[in-house]
């Protein structure tokens, strides 16, 4: 993707890789910046400081934490269609969903090309997350969770 988009628009991208991993002697080639692994606090300066667009490029997901960090600090986010991340980026209004490298491109340009469109996303993406994922709706959400169980259980007869 990084190859992709730098050809389309040469000077004008620049990705950075957040982390490390098996495969980063096939990025040594490539037009990304590898940080290593960092403390989370960094993690998020590094996404708040220098990313206008947040790529996330997994194969499958459960809750996907870090496109939730990436929308609530305004990012506008362009992953991969699985669930969990289907489940969180909300397709053409919080970034784009893609399930084919021509498709994942083609948001990245999309964003890249657009500076009012990558801030209307990432203003989405936050208020997304605020009032759908937020730590007081989850407890809450949990609570209830719990609440319902306990009165089923106690609604129910005990077996001998």
């Amino acid at each position: 993707l990084a190859r992709r988009v730098t050809a389309a628009r040469p000077g004008g991208v620049k990705f950075v890789w957040i982390g490390s991993g098996e495969n980063m002697r096939e990025l040594a080639h490539a037009p990304i910046e590898v940080t290593g692994w960092l403390p989370r606090e960094n993690v998020l300066k590094t996404i708040h400081n220098k990313v206008d667009i947040y790529l996330h490029t997994y194969l499958w997901e459960g809750m996907p934490l870090a496109i939730l960090e990436a929308m609530a600090l305004r990012k506008p986010v362009v992953a991969t269609d699985c669930v969990g991340n289907s489940d969180v980026v909300a397709h053409g209004r919080t970034g784009f969903l893609g399930a084919t490298p021509d498709e994942l491109t083609h948001g990245l340009l999309r964003l890249v090309d657009d500076a009012r469109w990558r801030d209307k996303m990432g203003m989405a993406g936050r208020a997304r997350v605020v009032a759908e994922f937020s730590l007081p709706l989850l407890i809450r959400n949990i609570s209830n969770l719990y609440q319902a169980t306990y009165d089923l259980f106690r609604a129910t007869p005990a077996s001998k």
